[in-house]
């Protein structure tokens, strides 16, 4: 007796594209966060725009660590299609 899935569990696990296409698409994000910040921070003394600028690099680094994280994950277990599929992972701005 077993469960309904059983059939499906030795079937190669595949990611769908759609969460390819967001993955990138979080990297493309993350990095642009970061860019404001540093930007938004060159531009300013105000305390209240320094803190605005930590906020965005905070939430920029971390969108960019999981989904780096996600990525190497799905390449190690072969799921990732695609050019950069063996690529290495993408760098991130530097802060000012």
């Amino acid at each position: 007796m077993g469960l309904k899935s059983e059939g499906t569990r030795h079937k190669e696990a595949r990611v769908k594209p759609v969460v390819i296409r967001v993955i990138r698409e979080v990297l493309i994000v993350s990095r642009r966060v970061i860019a404001l910040a540093n930007e938004c921070e060159g531009a300013t003394d105000d305390d209240s725009c320094l803190r605005l600028s930590a906020e965005l690099r905070d939430c920029g680094y971390h969108l960019h660590r999981a989904a780096t994280y996600e990525r190497l994950m799905q390449i190690a277990a072969g799921s990732w299609v695609g050019e950069d599929a063996a690529g290495p992972t993408e760098e991130v701005p530097p802060a000012c």
